[in-house]
């Protein structure tokens, strides 16, 4: 589970356990997830037990829930500006 591009987490959300390129390796962050999503789907809230709380997004700060295979984390996200920088150009309308 390195940071992984659009899509590449499904294996999580769904619970698809697997060794090869398709399929979760790391059972825990599957499992935080999982608890999470369905936290969100009936409390409004996307909690774990034993896991940090997700800020909500603010601009001026970026900071994201960043998962990878040494854990959890929030980190700022550096690419925000640039993406939404892009967005901006309105490419996607034309």
């Amino acid at each position: 589970m390195p940071p992984a591009i659009h899509g590449q987490g499904l294996d999580y959300v769904f619970n698809i356990p697997g060794t090869g390129s398709s399929g979760y390796k790391n059972t825990t962050i599957a499992k935080i997830m999982q608890q999470q999503i369905t936290s969100f789907i009936s409390k409004g809230k996307p909690v774990a037990p034993g896991v940090i709380d997700i800020p909500l997004y603010d601009n001026t700060t970026d900071q994201l829930l960043y998962m990878d295979n040494s854990g959890i984390t929030i980190k700022k996200d550096d690419m925000a500006k640039p993406r939404c920088d892009w967005w901006q150009q309105g490419y996607f309308a034309q």
